[in-house]
């Protein structure tokens, strides 16, 4: 097969209804995050909650979204002190549906909080997402999340580092669309 008709038929196979279509969801997620060590926070279960707006011309949804996360972590080390981490979030992404599975690229910037007794600190983040969902029906979407996140701070120590997070997660996502 030729590449431009080769080209014309991947492209054919991602158009669905012609019609513009709007999708707003709400997505919540259980994540376990693995805190970089030398950031001193245990590896902690944690919650994200986005809001998200998407829109499909074709097969492929792209959107944005804006959310919070929150974990209630513990200092490494001797002291033991509460942390709690609070993320404020916006990205944006792209889902790929295959029938009823979804595939999902996301990258997302905000702002980590991290409080304790013995420190503050609020940290630029930038991180990567890709998902794996399952819509049983078009308004449920059940998943997983992995993703990477690179941030810099100050907390717990005397000056700046640059740190990298690792993240696992399951969540729901229910959806409100519109034709």
């Amino acid at each position: 097969m030729p590449l431009p008709l080769l080209a014309a038929a991947l492209l054919a196979s991602l158009q669905g209804p012609g019609d513009k279509e709007e999708i707003f969801g709400l997505e919540a997620w259980f994540i376990a995050t693995d805190f970089d060590e030398d950031i001193g926070i245990d590896a902690e279960a944690g919650g994200i909650v986005d809001l998200n707006f998407r829109w499909r011309k074709t097969r492929t949804r792209f959107g944005f979204s804006i959310g919070a996360g929150i974990w209630d972590a513990e200092t490494t080390g001797a002291a033991d002190l509460d942390v709690d981490v609070f993320q404020y979030r916006a990205g944006f992404g792209a889902e790929f549906p295959f029938s009823a599975v979804e595939l999902g690229l996301g990258a997302t910037v905000g702002l980590y909080d991290f409080e304790s007794d013995a420190d503050d600190d609020r940290a630029p983040f930038f991180e990567a997402e890709f998902s794996v969902g399952w819509r049983p029906i078009p308004q449920l979407k059940i998943g997983g999340l992995l993703s990477i996140t690179h941030t810099q701070s100050s907390f717990g120590t005397s000056s700046t580092h640059l740190y990298t997070n690792f993240s696992a997660g399951i969540g729901i996502e229910l959806t409100l669309t519109e034709d």
